[in-house]
């Protein structure tokens, strides 16, 4: 009899052992399979963010050529309106002394050209 409980206990401690070390490489398994999964999440992840970036360095490459292209044009306006600007405030020739009515021609050539210096003035013909 006592040599049954001895090889019922042995059964039972064999299967006992067989069980714990089967739950231990189930949880291994498990471990593994988080793993994986996590990993292939953070990869997913990575590439998305990887996709975005990607797309906000071409924006804004695009941003800053198009900023480049309208900084140049309004260089370009800003030269083009010095120019101008140049050509309408040369300052007129003086008057020659020839006489009264060259000298009210030549005041009036004046007026016309910058008004807003002379906008106010009225001439008055003497002869």
């Amino acid at each position: 009899m006592g040599y049954m409980n001895l090889a019922l206990c042995s059964k039972v401690i064999f299967w006992h052992a067989f069980l714990v070390l089967f739950s231990a490489v189930a949880h291994f398994l498990d471990l593994l399979i988080l793993c994986f999964f996590f990993v292939q999440t953070c990869d997913t992840e990575r590439r998305s963010l990887q996709r975005r970036v990607n797309s906000s360095v071409g924006e804004t490459a695009h941003m800053k050529a198009s900023a480049e292209a309208e900084v140049q044009e309004l260089r370009t306006r800003l030269s083009e309106t010095s120019a101008k600007l140049a050509s309408v405030t040369q300052t007129p020739p003086a008057p020659t002394l020839v006489g009264p009515s060259q000298d009210l021609l030549q005041a009036r050539e004046l007026i016309q050209v910058s008004p807003r210096f002379f906008g106010s003035c009225k001439l008055v013909d003497r002869n």
